[in-house]
Formats: structure tokens, C-alpha cells, sequence
């Protein structure tokens, strides 16, 4: 005869801990991350739930990738009173995140629309 047994689990084991999602809002206008407040907990725009809070916020000039007229040749340009945030949230186990999926947030002092670009386990 052979058995099958059920694995018994807490409840919600599958959805205990955080994870840490980064999230990139490109080519922003220059000083909008410093609306970004550590600490505001942070809700999804489009069913206006809450899904975590904000760890950390960095920033750096926005790039994107064009060419030299004269030559040809494929280069990397800073584009001017632009720059990219990058949000750094706690969310539960449970959230429905993915890299490359887009989010849009809305915290007490900010709202963003942008994608998701990094999924670490923090446990």
C-alpha cells in the first residue's frame, strides 16, 4: 500500500517575512526622490491596497542609450535635470510583484508609476 501524507503547515507560513522589492521611476525631474520618505508605508495605486513600506531610497542621473550623429558609433548619454529613483520597499510574502512587472505606488508625500527591477528574499 502506499500513502500520501499531507504536509502540515502554521497558517500563513508561505506568507510570513518580507521581501525587499526595488522598484526604478525613470527620468524623473531632478529633486522628486526627495519626496520619497523611509518609513511611509506604501499602497498600490490601482486597488488602492496596502503592500508595505519604504526601506531605502537612491537616485542617480538618467541615462539612456543613443548615438554619435558624426560617427555612428552607439554611446550612453546623461539627459539633462532628469534622474532615476530607485524605491526600496518591504512588501509582504503574499504581494504580487515580479521583475519587470510595473507598479504604481502612492505614499503619504509621493506617487510613482515605474517597474520593478530587483526581488530579494529577507528573512
Amino acid at each position: 500500500a502506499v500513502f500520501f501524507g499531507t504536509r502540515r503547515t502554521a497558517p500563513d507560513e508561505t506568507q510570513q517575512g518580507v521581501m525587499l522589492v526595488t522598484m526604478e521611476i525613470a527620468e524623473t525631474h531632478e529633486g522628486l526622490w526627495r519626496s520619497v520618505t523611509v518609513g511611509d508605508k506604501v499602497t498600490e495605486k490601482v486597488e488602492k491596497k496596502e503592500i508595505g513600506k519604504i526601506s531605502a531610497v537612491s537616485v542617480k542621473p538618467a541615462q539612456k542609450a543613443s548615438y554619435d550623429r558624426r560617427t555612428g558609433e552607439p554611446e550612453i548619454i546623461t539627459l539633462p535635470e532628469r534622474e532615476d529613483i530607485y524605491i526600496t520597499m518591504e512588501l509582504d510574502k503574499g504581494a504580487d510583484v515580479a521583475v519587470g512587472k510595473p507598479l504604481s505606488i502612492v505614499t503619504k508625500h509621493f506617487a510613482g508609476h515605474g517597474y520593478v527591477t530587483r526581488i530579494e528574499d529577507n528573512q
